[in-house]
């Protein structure tokens, strides 16, 4: 793509893994894009490169978000280098997301409190750490009691 415009199109049209745009760019520049990018689609990693670097683009560029800020010219292996580093942690943030949802699938609040509030105080009844009252708060913790009340 030689514009944002029309990188912004291929990544409507194609699902995409990485972005690496030049800050010089016909139209809006690369930290336009970046930041389009960063808004639309927060998983893909963008690595912004230039042939004109200054610190002032370097802070802007991973202030908004860039996996990485490039000088040209690079070498290929260090390009992949960056490009394999950029994808695998795009790769291990999606695997903790999908696992922090097992988690609380499996044991968030939901699956802790029965629908019913009787079985709950029979539950919690059965613990010697629980103390069960009744009062305005939903759950408020003091001296290791626990106050828990049914609203509704």
């Amino acid at each position: 793509c030689n514009q944002a415009a029309e990188a912004l199109d291929t990544l409507r049209a194609t699902p995409t893994d990485l972005v690496i745009t030049d800050v010089k760019m016909p139209g809006e520049t690369g930290l336009a894009l970046l930041e389009q990018v960063r808004a639309s689609w927060p998983d893909v990693p963008v690595i912004v490169m230039t042939g004109f670097g200054s610190v002032q683009d370097a802070v802007t560029a991973m202030k908004a978000g860039a996996a990485d800020y490039i000088i040209k010219p690079i070498e290929k292996a260090e390009l992949l280098v960056i490009v394999e580093r950029a994808l695998q942690t795009r790769a291990m943030r999606a695997e903790l997301t999908a696992l922090r949802r097992e988690v609380d699938d499996k044991y968030g609040f939901d699956n802790i409190i029965g629908l019913d509030h009787n079985d709950v105080f029979s539950f919690l009844r059965h613990l010697d750490s629980f103390n069960v009252f009744s009062g305005a708060d939903c759950f408020s913790e003091s001296r290791n009691r626990f106050r828990i009340d049914v609203l509704g």
